[in-house]
């Protein structure tokens, strides 16, 4: 059987294991039909359980002493040493977390099980002794509602306004589990038996589904510690940039340009439709493509010689921006080396490193070997698993020209992971390009990170 509560209020449901409350992160108790369940290990590892899930078979096996109790996800049907008994409600899964009966396991486990009504308390006790031992009488300082207003994520600057009702004549305190600068915060009785208190969200934090916990003191007495029944999400961080392209202060060939940078959002994720991308002062949003893990726009028209500037303005869904600008050269459309001869056959470029299948780290320095003075044409993308579908998408592409012992480079380039990519491999293409944009054999190698 389950214990049975009163349907008088969707205030969260607290449990106390020999006056210890029990804090649930992520899921908490529930109520169904007038009765109560709770996350599986939780209070049953605080009763001096150990807890066992077969998930081949989906059942549970809850062992204290000599008690052994064994019940399965979506049956009613439990056993208590062997003996089979029937359930009002079956065990059952929410949102990932496996959920069982309250007091059908902890009397079973041979604990004594009781309800405070006014606090949506239930108080499992536990005795040592043959007696049983008597439960504590309910404390005059009661809180019956604990609500805050943050009914989406929060960014930094933002206000969290909590409201806790209760006893009157009083003072409160909340916390919000994760945030060291949210730790035993005032509330104050605005009107008879409200209180209400607030926070500031700090820049720089990030914290998602915390529990937010309230408790009420009234002269030596105090209530539960009450936990609210929407927890709150904080993100105070906003997007991230890396892998610019054409890169910083670098030169850039005219033909085939392409503009890109990875993005990456550790809190509430990338707010695709937020993007806004300029070039040059112009707002060429509309032709670039924009997804969670990057941003890249290819001109149609080529862009004139000289200085090009590029501004990124990316938001997060919880509303944090991010402004980034960078600038790079755009090299004159007529060769500034000697003309290659239009009859001799254009040699594939050499690929040095990295070495072809190796794992290289965050970082990747790109060298080769061409024809001296040859202008190469380079590209590197990147293939992986983006959730459950395939993705790939523009490290980096340009064209950079070899020395007179034919040797090419290029610098550095930080390989950052795009968000929620896995299985990641890199593939680095380079030819050699001759008169009227005439190309070589492709020299081609994947590695990886």
């Amino acid at each position: 059987m389950a214990i049975i509560v009163p349907l008088a209020s969707a205030q969260t449901i607290n449990v106390t294991v020999d006056g210890d409350v029990i804090l649930f992160v992520g899921q908490p108790p529930v109520e169904q039909r007038g009765m109560v369940l709770v996350p599986l290990r939780g209070v049953f590892e605080k009763l001096g359980a150990t807890v066992a899930y077969d998930g081949a078979s989906r059942t549970i096996r809850a062992v204290k002493g000599t008690t052994e109790v064994t019940l399965r996800l979506g049956s009613t049907e439990a056993f208590v040493n062997g003996q089979r008994q029937t359930l009002a409600l079956p065990a059952q899964t929410q949102q990932g977390t496996t959920l069982v009966p309250l007091r059908f396991v902890s009397e079973a486990l041979g604990a004594q099980v009781s309800w405070r009504g006014v606090s949506r308390t239930v108080v499992i006790q536990t005795s040592g002794s043959a007696s049983p031992v008597p439960l504590p009488t309910a404390s005059p300082v009661e809180v019956s509602s604990l609500t805050h207003d943050a009914q989406r994520p929060l960014r930094g600057g933002e206000r969290l306004v909590v409201t806790l009702l209760g006893t009157p004549g009083g003072t409160g305190t909340f916390s919000v589990s994760g945030i060291e600068s949210a730790r035993e915060l005032p509330l104050r009785e605005q009107s008879v038996g409200t209180y209400t208190g607030a926070f500031t969200v700090p820049l720089g934090v990030q914290v998602k589904n915390a529990p937010l916990f309230a408790s009420l003191r009234r002269g030596g007495l105090a209530s539960p510690l009450i936990q609210a029944a929407q927890p709150v999400t904080v993100d105070g961080i906003g997007p991230q940039l890396a892998n610019l392209s054409p890169a910083s202060d670098t030169t850039a060939a005219p033909s085939k340009l392409l503009i890109y940078a990875t993005l990456a959002d550790t809190g509430t994720g990338i707010d695709t439709s937020a993007l806004h991308l300029l070039v040059n002062g112009k707002d060429v949003t509309g032709q670039a493509t924009v997804t969670e893990a990057f941003f890249s726009y290819r001109p149609d028209t080529a862009l004139p010689a000289g200085k090009t500037s590029v501004t990124v303005v990316a938001r997060d869904l919880a509303g944090n921006e991010t402004r980034r600008e960078w600038s790079f050269q755009l090299s004159a459309t007529a060769p500034t080396a000697p003309v290659p001869n239009p009859a001799a056959p254009l040699l594939k470029p050499t690929i040095l490193t990295p070495a072809a299948n190796t794992a290289v780290g965050d970082k990747v320095t790109i060298t080769g070997k061409a024809a001296p003075d040859a202008l190469v044409r380079y590209r590197l993308t990147f293939q992986g698993t983006f959730l459950i579908l395939p993705t790939d998408g523009v490290v980096t592409d340009g064209e950079v020209r070899a020395d007179k012992k034919g040797l090419w480079s290029i610098p550095e380039i930080r390989l950052q992971t795009p968000l929620g990519v896995s299985k990641l491999t890199y593939t680095l293409e380079a030819t050699t390009v001759g008169v009227s944009d005439a190309l070589s054999e492709t020299a081609s190698i994947t590695f990886k990170k």
